[in-house]
């Protein structure tokens, strides 16, 4: 939980769209063989290549593995306050208590993650905070073609600073609570498939300190989402299918400020995913979206989707992996009707041995506030070091740096971080 995201924890390359239900079916796992190409030939990611002689042994309980784990990271913060002049370095040190656990039976499926991260910084210890989640996921498998899923799961975190969102002069992180659930239907038992399901998201936010002492109110990005999605897919071919999906959702203003941005939205996406050689994988859906607001001084915004995915198995111990979305932000923000981000990624791991790890990875971002002219650029650099000391112990080092760039020059600075993490797992 202390390492950023996409340095120095393994990130897979998932296509499932449902966003944390679990969609597989008897039936597809074993149409695997058939339809996925790099299977057939053996090439694996660097992320996903099994370790035994690494792997954590957990504990057995009937049909369940219990895996505990605990991580303490140790960071350097040379900008803690995101400030582009009198910046403020700072020491932290990160607790982060986990435990995992996921069933072996034949037929269904349960999988629950949680955890607690204390953050205590040595200078400032007004930045200092308790955050927590539990993630719940289940599936029914009523037959070898039919999963009917389950999702659900809280939150209480503290948003990370380079959020574009956070209110200008706040002098600690943003404490934001999500909560979500979500339900939903799978058959799959051939080349045609799909997934109908529905969610119920909510961010309530939490009022911050200012430099000068006054309070900063929050209230106003209190957001809720109902959604229903229908996702299908066929595949004609292997290593080929045409996916599509539609969704309509409901994005409700809890916030009751001066305008009201509760809003329908409809988002209507197709493409195709495909294996153009067996260390070639490539996902890309493009559409349409709309956001019609309720309030009547608010015009609706339109906009073009994008999800693409790659990766390139360059070789055994080289993985190369990218992605880029073009996407409406659901929770609303601190000013503006709403957001539409364009978030460009890349990735690589290689392995320069069997139990040293290094990834480095390029995040490129703009956020532009809809019913406003302002566009924030955020820039990012990171280099991890993952390091399978035995079974139990993991090592791990990471830096990064941001750049920050607004057509609100408040809004700009420069941010460097350096990981240094060690975990042990049972």
């Amino acid at each position: 939980m202390g390492l950023p995201s996409g340095v120095a924890v393994a990130r897979d390359f998932d296509l499932n769209p449902e966003h944390g239900l679990i969609t597989e079916t008897a039936a597809s796992l074993e149409l695997l063989a058939r339809y996925d190409g790099r299977k057939n030939y053996g090439v694996t990611a660097v992320t996903e290549r099994v370790r035994p002689e690494f792997t954590p042994e957990g504990l057995r309980v009937g049909n369940f593995y219990i895996l505990p784990s605990l991580e303490t990271t140790v960071v350097f913060d040379d900008n803690l306050y995101r400030q582009k002049h009198n910046k403020h370095r700072d020491i932290s040190v990160e607790v982060a208590p986990r435990i995992r656990i996921e069933s072996q039976m034949p037929r269904h499926a349960i999988r629950l993650d949680a955890g607690l991260r204390e953050v205590n910084h040595r200078f400032n210890s007004d930045s200092d905070y308790l955050a927590g989640y539990f993630d719940l996921r289940t599936a029914l498998h009523i037959d070898h073609a039919h999963t009917l899923s389950f999702a659900l799961s809280s939150e209480l975190q503290r948003q990370d600073p380079i959020d574009p969102d956070d209110p200008l002069g706040a002098r600690e992180p943003i404490k934001v609570r999500r909560d979500r659930v979500a339900a939903g239907l799978t058959r799959d038992g051939g080349r045609l498939y799909g997934t109908a399901s529905a969610s119920l998201e909510r961010w309530n936010y939490s009022d911050v300190r200012a430099y000068d002492g006054s309070t900063i109110d929050q209230d106003v990005r209190d957001t809720t989402v109902l959604s229903t999605q229908v996702f299908s897919g066929l595949r004609f071919s292997p290593g080929y299918e045409l996916r599509a999906k539609a969704r309509v959702l409901r994005q409700i203003d809890d916030g009751h400020g001066p305008v009201d941005r509760t809003a329908t939205g409809y988002e209507v996406m197709a493409g195709v995913a495909f294996e153009t050689s067996p260390i070639w994988s490539w996902y890309a859906l493009a559409g349409y979206g709309v956001r019609d607001y309720d309030a009547p001084g608010l015009p609706s915004t339109d906009a073009i989707l994008l999800e693409m995915q790659w990766r390139w198995y360059v070789m055994q111990h080289l993985t190369m992996s990218g992605s880029l979305r073009r996407e409406f932000v659901e929770q609303l923000p601190s000013l503006g009707a709403g957001r539409i981000d364009v978030i460009l990624r890349s990735r690589l791991d290689y392995e320069l041995s069997h139990n040293l790890v290094l990834n480095a990875g390029v995040t490129y971002r703009t956020a532009d506030t809809i019913g406003t002219d302002e566009r924030t650029v955020t820039q990012s650099v990171r280099l991890g070091l993952d390091y399978y000391l035995s079974k139990s112990w993991l090592m791990q080092l990471a830096a990064e740096r941001n750049w920050v760039t607004s057509t609100n020059v408040d809004r700009e600075y420069e941010r460097n971080r350096v990981w240094l993490g060690m975990t042990y797992r049972y």
